[in-house]
């Protein structure tokens, strides 16, 4: 019975420290930070998860290929 007590004691201390180091959300301020590229390709990813769906970035577009893109075009 101490063993089971001592066990789950501890499970459920690391299950808390777990969640304590888990990363915070971001909060959106970070993407004045990235590129114009980086914003795209986070925009496509947005909207195929929101459809269930995986993209798999075989050639990435460059900054050349995205001079007019503009968040509010997705």
């Amino acid at each position: 019975m101490y063993k089971l007590t001592l066990t789950m004691l501890f499970m459920s201390l690391f299950m808390l420290a777990g969640c304590a180091a888990s990363q915070p959300q971001s909060t959106g301020s970070e993407s004045s930070e990235l590129s114009n590229t980086q914003r795209y390709q986070r925009a496509v990813n947005r909207s195929a998860a929101l459809k269930n769906l995986d993209v798999h970035w075989v050639n990435p577009p460059d900054e050349d290929d995205l001079d007019e893109y503009d968040e509010e075009d997705s």
